[in-house]
């Protein structure tokens, strides 16, 4: 029961073991900071890897995540990468933990929908691939219904509808 939990033992789970894919890929992000540096930012404070250890899986991620020039993307800022590059990047970040359950919140807002199959695809083969759960929250049930093995619909908190 993670509602329970003391803020330290929290901490200790984000970014971990849960990682978390923000609706705003571009507010998400520090444009002083090179995309690499903060994808491996919080593995680093958790202490899963040495920095060239963690840059070496961040470039498998983008990679692995169909972005262009996976071995050099890292080095711009955010400002200079398109919208689904951005939540590419994003997405490895979340995944650089090897995270056992992964959040999504509206992974594909603003973005066109062409771009939104490419990184909803990208998003569940990667996912998938290196075994996590992926927990998508959307009030597009299109998309949802692209994504999940089961879909659960809530209103107030309550489920109401689950397939």
């Amino acid at each position: 029961d993670m509602l329970s939990l003391p803020e330290s033992q929290l901490q200790s789970l984000h970014g971990n073991r849960v990682s978390y894919i923000a609706q705003s890929a571009a507010a998400a992000f520090n444009p002083a900071k090179k995309l690499i540096d903060q994808v491996i930012e919080g593995a680093l404070i958790h202490g899963l890897g040495s920095h060239a250890d963690l840059q070496a899986k961040a470039i498998e991620l983008f990679r692995d995540l169909a972005l262009p020039n996976p071995d050099t993307i890292g080095q711009r800022y955010p400002h200079q990468v398109s919208g689904g590059q951005l939540q590419r990047v994003m997405a490895a970040m979340a995944l650089i933990s090897d995270p056992l359950l992964v959040i999504l919140d509206e992974p594909t807002t603003a973005l066109d929908v062409t771009t939104q199959i490419d990184v909803l695809r990208a998003f569940k083969r990667v996912v998938r691939e290196r075994g996590a759960t992926a927990v998508y929250v959307s009030h597009d049930l299109a998309v949802v219904a692209q994504m999940a093995d089961q879909i659960v619909v809530l209103n107030g908190g309550r489920i109401i509808e689950q397939s």
